[in-house]
């Protein structure tokens, strides 16, 4: 039987492989997407970037050889759509109520598979990749994909929110802790908004920016914590103001108080050695490159040598994704991880309620046979169950030890920051109110008779740690300045607009270049504008955001006032100055000198101008009356009188019974006064008293007899006595007054019918 031979079959090479696949990438918005990577292989790349009308962006690959083409894996070819996460967002093939829309997809030349959902989701408030029949090539499993995209979270402080291709880290963190979603779910008002602004504007200036993304797979709270160590930062819940807090631990930072056996007992003290440091630190950070870990290294040369060997440690920055910024931050990281710091656990009492982590305190202890002084940064602050003790945790601040040679592998643009000490710009003299001798003695109402002295020290040299003030002791052969108190020096500002008097509250503008020491300025807290006995004591509402700041007019013992242009106000919070403890009596001239220091070093005492203030005993005086109207007015330009009485009001006050945190305003009600506390109205033209009555029965009115002759220019004073004790501050007021009483024919008749 004869046949012939039949034709082969062509043999199989491979598959090519479609599908339409939906990728989320993570919550929304996103802002642009720049690169799309398949099986670790760049297989896209541009730019497509959010709408602002929500609408969806396509795009093509075509990179149809990408794993080798026919003859080994395929590549990757086919459009895409992005969505990039608005909550109003619709894709293609979606209709709005979530129907599919199969002509919306086709009409773009796109094969559509005919066979769609009755339902569909646009995936609202989820950033999307669709791949729309799209060849993955020739491996029947699907490769792992990556994307590169910008996320920049600007819905607050949206001008510092971007740092070069990077996030303010500061944004980072409000973002993880405000959003209701993923995050935290903090609402604003627990949020000290004006640390977290000054945090943002210094990680601005430094140029340190990070890009790096949270899984659901990691706590929030570990994210934050991990964002707060690149930038050595401490997010915490601050018992001074009930809020949560963002702080940087940076040189110069203020030292809160002073911790020594008078105050805390001390648990345990120990001194790293020097063994026990590390002198050579390789730090990992991120290529944007290839998205993975690449290895910087840094050295403590001077370390090196003393120890006589090479000491390794390392550690991994995954929001870091430039070498510059690595080898900065690990120079930062190695010089604590290579000093010999020394560590602490105390128990404090009460006075150290306030203090937070990352704040400064110095800390003076015998330590063997040698009193010792040392600036430790506080680490944990804790609160002893059922007792009034504080446990606090200390670790030496690095910024106060002298600073060590380092040399890294790679150039790192590292600045130092630090500062000599400089004298004081202004060092100005400040009589204590009522209400802080009140505080400062927790609780126990001072003598009358006693009376205490401040200073308020300004300086624009951002390196000040503390200011130390010194008052002059006489001896009988010589005169000697000792110490009183170390404090913050004050932060303060300058007024750019007239500010104009007002009942309740006024809003004030400060030229931002004029600011000294932003960072200390404290949130609902204490102000002065002005200084001497004409100042005005105000309460900043709130925080202070681009210089500008709602404040509580004439508070404790003053009164509102105008003030022009240029006129400096200080904001001394609960005690942002240096007082002098020491009881005082009245018409006591006190001689102070205030001294800087800085991480370099201490201002010498002889070098510093002496500032002297003559004591008025103000705390034991009795406060101002308050609300003060004349004719049903208040301020008047000018006043017409025709009764023959001129109406005057007030609302009384009493410092004993203002001793809280929440003041009570200017234009609020009375306050029942001191016992024996009388109120002297007076009348003046052409500085003698021409009119006056004493109240001495609790009464808030007065009608004050005025004549034909007192016409003119005047000026209204109201007075508080008790005793021989007057107010601080008397109420005055400046006005033209018109009396004009009908006199008919008695005295006045030459006046009317002569000549």
């Amino acid at each position: 039987m004869s046949g012939g031979s039949k034709k082969p079959k062509a043999s199989v090479v491979g598959y090519r492989y479609y599908r339409t696949l939906h990728m989320g990438l993570c919550h929304g918005p996103i802002d642009t997407l720049r690169a799309i990577w398949i099986k670790d292989k760049v297989a896209w790349t541009g730019t497509l970037t959010r709408q602002s009308s929500g609408a969806s962006r396509i795009g093509y690959v075509d990179n149809p050889g990408l794993f080798g083409g026919d003859d080994l894996e395929g590549g990757a070819q086919g459009w895409f759509e992005v969505n990039f996460g608005a909550l109003d967002q619709v894709l293609l093939g979606v209709n709005a109520d979530g129907t599919s829309n199969v002509t919306s997809i086709s009409t773009l030349g796109l094969i559509v598979n005919p066979v769609m959902p009755a339902k569909a989701t646009n995936f609202r408030g989820m950033a999307v990749v669709n791949f729309l029949d799209f060849y993955w090539g020739s491996n029947p499993y699907l490769s792992d994909i990556a994307f590169e995209i910008d996320s920049y979270w600007q819905n607050w402080y949206g001008t510092k929110a971007i740092i070069g291709v990077d996030s303010n880290p500061a944004n980072i963190i409000y973002q993880a802790i405000t959003n209701d979603q993923w995050g935290l779910g903090y609402t604003i008002d627990q949020i000290d908004d004006l640390s977290f602004r000054k945090t943002a504007d210094t990680l601005f200036t430094e140029g340190l920016g990070l890009s790096q993304a949270w899984s659901e797979q990691e706590e929030i709270e570990s994210f934050i914590d991990g964002i707060c160590e690149q930038i050595d930062g401490v997010f915490f819940y601050n018992q001074r103001t009930g809020k949560w807090t963002l702080n940087l631990v940076r040189a110069g930072d203020p030292v809160k108080m002073k911790l020594d056996a008078s105050n805390c007992k001390l648990t345990s003290f120990s001194r790293r050695a020097l063994g026990e440091t590390v002198n050579e630190l390789t730090v990992r950070y991120v290529s944007p490159e290839t998205e993975e870990y690449v290895a910087v290294t840094v050295q403590d040369i001077a370390n090196i040598q003393a120890t006589g060997q090479v000491i390794p440690g390392s550690k991994d920055y995954p929001g870091v994704r430039r070498e510059s910024l690595a080898a900065k931050l690990g120079l930062r990281d190695l010089r604590e991880v290579g000093a010999t710091l020394a560590s602490a656990e105390v128990t404090a009492n009460r006075q150290a309620w306030n203090l937070n982590p990352g704040e400064v305190v110095e800390f003076e202890w015998t330590i063997g046979n040698t009193l010792a002084t040392i600036f430790m940064r506080v680490t944990q602050v804790t609160q002893v169950q059922d007792l009034p003790d504080i446990r606090l945790s200390l670790v030496e601040d690095v910024f106060s030890q002298d600073e060590s040679s380092f040399t890294g592998d790679s150039e790192t643009g590292w600045v130092d920051d630090r500062q000599q000490p400089t004298q004081f710009d202004l060092v100005v003299p400040f009589e204590l109110p009522y209400w802080y001798v009140f505080q400062a003695g927790s609780g126990v109402v001072p003598d009358d008779l006693v009376t205490y002295g401040a200073v308020l020290p300004v300086s624009p040299n951002g390196a000040t740690k503390s200011v130390t003030l010194h008052a002059l002791r006489t001896l009988a052969s010589t005169s000697v300045y000792e110490e009183v108190d170390r404090a913050n020096v004050t932060p303060s500002g300058l007024l750019m607009a007239d500010l104009t008097r007002s009942v309740t509250t006024s809003t004030i503008n400060l030229l931002q270049s004029s600011i000294t020491a932003f960072r200390l300025i404290e949130v609902d807290s204490f102000a002065v504008i002005g200084d001497g006995e004409g100042a005005e004591m105000v309460r900043v509402v709130g925080s202070m955001v681009d210089g500008v700041a709602t404040i509580q007019r004439g508070l404790m013992d003053t009164h509102p006032k105008a003030w022009p242009i240029g006129t400096r106000i200080y904001f001394i919070g609960e005690q942002q100055f240096p007082a002098d403890s020491t009881p005082r009596s009245m018409a006591e001239v006190v001689s102070y000198k205030a001294t800087m220091q800085t991480s370099l070093g201490t201002t010498t005492i002889d070098d510093v101008p002496v500032t002297s203030e003559i004591l008025i005993g103000r705390q034991g005086r009795p406060y101002s009356v308050a609300n003060v109207k004349i004719a049903t007015v208040y301020w008047p330009d000018s006043v017409s009188n025709e009764s023959g009485y001129l109406r005057v009001t007030w609302n009384t006050r009493n410092r004993l019974l203002q001793n809280g945190q929440v003041q009570v305003l200017w234009n609020q009600p009375s306050v029942a006064p001191e016992d024996g506390q009388q109120t002297l109205v007076f009348l003046s033209k052409d500085g003698a008293v021409v009119s006056s009555a004493l109240i001495t029965n609790g009464n808030t009115f007065l009608d004050l007899p005025v004549s034909n002759a007192m016409s003119g220019t005047v000026t209204l004073s109201v007075r508080t006595i008790r005793g021989d004790l007057d107010n601080y501050q008397d109420f005055e007021h400046t006005f033209s007054l018109n009396v004009a009483i009908a006199s008919g024919w008695g005295a006045d008749w030459g006046t009317d019918y002569g000549d």
